[in-house]
């Protein structure tokens, strides 16, 4: 996680440790989050923003939070459909109250250095978030609540 060059508070650009890519959408007309920037981008003119401001749910030993992409103002929420199981989707413009599918758990993989290196865990399904590629076609790169442990890739 790293905070915004701006300095404008709270906003931050999310990289992953298995690409060392930004996490942004997967292309101007979609609302997929991939793990596909190789710079943080944050115009806010531009779909291929990097920018996420994390909203605190519950803050007790571990940070429960919820992600909106700033770009499109949207909830990044785990969403399942055909072969896309439980992965990142930026559609919605409100939280969703009812199954906590946009609520993950910050979890840090060495003490103290929180917030980076850490791994969101979904709290709806209690997997951890991992970098995927589409094996049949080999260009959908996803982001997907599927790993069992946190350090697994």
């Amino acid at each position: 996680m790293e905070p915004e060059e701006s300095g404008y508070g709270g906003r931050v650009h999310i990289k992953s440790c298995y690409n060392n890519r930004y996490l942004r959408r997967a292309n101007h007309r979609q609302y997929w989050i991939v793990a596909g920037a190789y710079e943080p981008e944050e115009d806010l003119s531009h779909w291929s923003c990097t920018l996420f401001e994390p909203e605190v749910v519950r803050s007790d030993n571990k940070a429960v939070i919820r992600l909106i992409h700033v770009r499109l103002g949207h909830y990044v929420t785990s969403f399942t459909k055909n072969d896309f199981n439980q992965c990142l989707l930026a559609e919605t413009k409100t939280p969703n109250l009812h199954n906590a599918m946009d609520v993950y758990t910050v979890v840090g993989l060495e003490p103290l250095l929180l917030p980076s290196p850490f791994v969101l865990k979904s709290n709806n399904n209690d997997m951890y978030l991992r970098y995927m590629l589409d094996q049949e076609n080999n260009i959908h790169q996803i982001l997907q609540f599927s790993a069992q442990d946190r350090t697994s890739e």
